[in-house]
């Protein structure tokens, strides 16, 4: 198994971008410190909003209107802290499975 090792990383896009190919290859990921920035700050919720709205799109083809309004809803209620950001998440990786979508297979949330 590829071992990566981040020394003192200083760069948050950096290390999150080396961190995400780490998943994609199944790569071991060790970060030595001490860190340059703060490893335990949350992504934005309006970030995370928007990225599962320009999801949703990727299905505009595909769902029917009832279903896009449940996605929408789901995303609303993470919006507003009703529902922790798996629920949204697994919903679209359900979508992303049922309907073959190429572009969101290769990318990582």
């Amino acid at each position: 198994m590829l071992q990566v090792v981040l020394y003192r990383p200083q760069i948050p896009p950096n290390a999150g971008n080396i961190a995400r190919q780490c998943v994609g290859m199944a790569a071991g990921l060790h970060i030595v410190k001490p860190v340059g920035f703060d490893l335990s700050r949350q992504a934005a919720v309006k970030k995370n909003t928007k990225v599962l709205h320009h999801m949703l799109g990727c299905f505009k083809e595909q769902l029917h209107h009832d279903k896009k309004k449940e996605m929408i809803e789901v995303i609303e209620e993470y919006h507003r802290g009703l529902v922790p950001l798996v629920v949204p998440i697994v919903l679209v990786r359900h979508y992303v499975r049922k309907y073959d979508e190429p572009y969101l297979e290769r990318h990582y949330f």
